[in-house]
């Protein structure tokens, strides 16, 4: 999966397609978790970005979409660790993906807006 660029304090809405080995799953039921760490082995409870996505465009083809809000994308610009995970309505896990996830710093200010 490539990386994800973001700038800091943006909103996001991200359209999502959910695959496994190259193939589209059906999400009916599923739930999405996507989880933004500092480093890989931080716990869960420590993540910076903690989204669960339960609602999907057109499940049956395996659409969904990941909104990520100003407060979300609010971290001090560096590089950090992303992942998707698909649990199904069976209670199956899959990776759907992960990679590098940089939040960029908005170069026109060098204050923070409120």
């Amino acid at each position: 999966m490539p990386n994800m660029y973001v700038w800091r304090k943006n909103d996001y809405s991200i359209p999502l397609v959910a695959k496994v080995n190259g193939v589209v799953r059906d999400i009916t039921g599923a739930t999405i978790y996507f989880t933004v760490k500092e480093n890989e082995t931080d716990a869960y409870a420590d993540a910076k970005i903690k989204k669960t996505i339960t609602e999907h465009d057109a499940p049956i083809i395996g659409e969904s979409t990941l909104s990520l809000t100003h407060d979300d994308t609010n971290l001090t610009a560096k590089e950090y660790h992303f992942a998707f995970l698909l649990v199904t309505s069976d209670g199956d896990e899959e990776t759907l993906g992960d990679g590098k996830f940089i939040v960029n710093q908005n170069i026109c200010f060098d204050y923070d807006i409120v």
